[in-house]
């Protein structure tokens, strides 16, 4: 069963860093088409229905979207109950 928490405690921690590449790529002009256009794309689909739903709770402070940062500490808080379940 522990085995079970610590490969979600994992998970979380990659979309942890996939969120973190997601945000970093947004301050990077692209290319259309490019290499990194196709990484953001991706990452957009998966984090953007969660980000648009937090929105509706979260509104910015001025041009910074809090969202992210709400979602950030979600996944880890959510990471951190889990390795503690498998321990």
């Amino acid at each position: 069963m522990s085995y079970i928490f610590s490969l979600l405690a994992n998970i979380f921690l990659l979309l942890q860093l996939l969120l973190v590449i997601y945000f970093i790529t947004s301050f990077f002009p692209m290319a259309p088409g490019g290499f990194i256009a196709q990484v953001r794309g991706i990452l957009g689909q998966l984090f953007e229905p969660i980000l648009h739903k937090l929105r509706k709770y979260i509104p910015p402070a001025g041009i910074l979207d809090l969202s992210g940062i709400v979602l950030i500490f979600a996944i880890m808080i959510l990471r951190t109950v889990f390795l503690a379940l498998a321990n």
